[in-house]
């Protein structure tokens, strides 16, 4: 479906072999229960990699780039014991805090592309007309295709330091933006990317450029206030009240 939201956080890592159990455990049951718990996220999905890597994406839906600050980073200030006993196994991390610059879709694909884009033109109505065209063209032409979303990277803001940030190892650089493609079926994704990199690239006479892609399952999906029953010793962030889930 098209994202729920005119923001996004967008995070890719891997994780060491013997934290990776600890690492599923942690996210299923505490992390992104607890961002979503937190006002104007509204959805937080995972994603485990069929092809190319880091072996983990997780997408989080947000009302808009307002709530990147407040509660929001005063979590990323205060993590908890869970938190700060899986993030240092982290590896080949990277986060990005983006603006919703384009999202078409019904539904949530089975499988997800995701892409990085190294530059983006600038903001405006040539660029939506450009992307509206090429989704429309994509959508009539790919049945498998639910889903197209291009997300524009605000490197100010993900370079922020909080207290997480140095907890995990963050690979350096951003590019400009990303595009998540999502699919029933993964095998025409990459096709779909490069297609759509083609037609951006004739319809705005810009370098658009579509690197560094992989493949991701979709393996979990909550929504804003949604939580798992706790494992036995694990804690779990208590869930918004009704007032801050109408928010």
């Amino acid at each position: 479906m098209a994202l729920s939201g005119t923001a996004a956080v967008v995070i890719w890592n891997d994780v060491t072999p013997e934290a990776r159990a600890d690492f599923l455990a942690w996210h299923n049951r505490e992390h992104i229960p607890e961002r979503v718990s937190v006002a104007g996220f509204r959805r937080g999905r995972r994603g485990r990699a069929v092809s190319g890597g880091p072996e983990f994406f997780t997408l989080y839906e947000v009302d808009g780039p307002a709530f990147f600050g407040g509660d929001y980073r005063a979590r990323l200030d205060d993590p908890t014991p869970w938190t700060r006993r899986v993030m240092p196994q982290f590896r080949n991390a990277s986060r990005a805090l983006c603006r919703v610059e384009f999202s078409l879709g019904a539904g949530i694909g089975g499988y997800l592309a995701t892409a990085a884009l190294p530059d983006l033109p600038a903001p405006g109505m040539a660029l939506s007309g450009a992307v509206e065209g090429a989704a429309e063209v994509l959508f009539a032409e790919a049945p498998g295709l639910v889903g197209l979303h291009l997300l524009r990277c605000d490197a100010a803001g993900s370079r922020e330091k909080t207290a997480e940030h140095g907890l995990r190892r963050e690979a350096s650089g951003l590019p400009a933006g990303f595009l998540l493609v999502e699919g029933t079926d993964a095998n025409p994704l990459a096709d779909i990317v490069a297609g759509f990199a083609g037609m951006m690239a004739a319809r705005t006479g810009a370098r658009f450029e579509a690197e560094r892609i992989a493949i991701y399952r979709h393996e979990l999906c909550l929504g804003a206030g949604e939580m798992l029953p706790p494992l036995n010793g694990a804690s779990t962030p208590a869930p918004r009240s009704p007032a801050e889930a109408a928010g």
